[in-house]
């Protein structure tokens, strides 16, 4: 398969290890981008013709004007979010729908080791019936622009995967440092959400509960996931690590040569922005906002 890789040159010189390590892969070319200078920037309109995919690997900031410029003719990848605000995100969508372009997009905790494990336990039922969940992520930084943080972006995605689309959402910003979100699920279980800024090292600590046990996820220590049965007994799960870079570029590789008819994920992504929107909607009223309410 051959690969035109387009970025700034740390996240291409990632990228192009990973994709060399594919024996199946080739390299075609590798464009590196200048983010200081944006209206450097090529056409890219013949540029990757003879490629048979296009990872790029931008700032968000880019990620818009890139897309738009790449066009229709070859299957793109890149991680989300696309674009730095909600709306943008949306018209930046409703422009790949119209071009028909096949793009995939990525959410990195979909490949992460600890949470796969937690999405498989929880999705195959092995906790009974969904309960009450509750999650936190403290980060290092603050928003600079936009309401959501790229990791908390990446959370409020695998939440919808993992634990499906709400049914009402209430969310309350306490200030610019802290955020709370209360999801009820369609399947009546419910989410506690806790988002916090700015307070020194990133730590995510998800409690997952069922009818049958609890899974836990302690991003901060060395057994990251635990498994607590009704019976008492308990066990911890010890992920295999490969680089999550690898596993994401891997993942693109295997749905395109072997389910491209799959390889589009454009609609489920729009169903976890419309998560993200409905947050920002609640926090924008002070009211809960129920799916396909007013």
């Amino acid at each position: 398969m051959k690969v035109t890789l387009i970025g700034n040159e740390s996240e291409l010189n990632k990228h192009l290890s990973c994709w060399e390590s594919i024996p199946e892969v080739r390299v075609e070319q590798s464009i590196v981008i200048n983010e200081d200078n944006p209206d450097s920037l090529p056409s890219f309109s013949s540029s990757h013709e003879q490629s048979e995919l296009v990872d790029v690997c931008v700032s968000t900031e880019l990620k818009p004007v890139i897309l738009k410029r790449l066009g229709r003719d070859t299957p793109i990848t890149l991680v989300s979010p696309l674009a730095s605000s909600i709306n943008e995100t949306k018209q930046l969508i409703n422009f790949m729908k119209e071009e028909q372009m096949m793009v995939r997009i990525i959410n990195p905790m979909l490949h992460s080791p600890e949470l796969v494990n937690l999405n498989l336990k929880f999705t195959t039922q092995q906790l009974g019936n969904s309960g009450v969940h509750r999650i936190s992520l403290k980060s290092e930084t603050l928003p600079s622009n936009g309401r959501f943080l790229e990791q908390e972006v990446h959370l409020i995605g695998w939440i919808y995967h993992t634990l499906g689309d709400f049914k009402t959402i209430f969310a309350k910003q306490i200030d610019n440092r802290y955020m709370t979100i209360h999801i009820r699920h369609e399947d009546s279980s419910f989410t506690q959400l806790e988002l916090a800024r700015g307070f020194g090292k990133e730590e995510l600590n998800i409690e997952l509960a069922g009818s049958e046990g609890m899974l836990t996820h302690k991003s901060n220590e060395t057994n990251p996931i635990s498994v607590v049965k009704t019976d008492k007994s308990k066990r911890e799960i010890h992920p295999i690590g490969t680089p999550l870079i690898q596993r994401q570029l891997e993942d693109v590789y295997e749905v395109l040569t072997k389910d491209r008819h799959s390889f589009n994920n454009i609609t489920e992504v729009t169903r976890a922005i419309d998560f993200r929107e409905a947050i920002e909607a609640s926090l924008n009223r002070s009211i809960p906002v129920t799916k396909g309410g007013a």
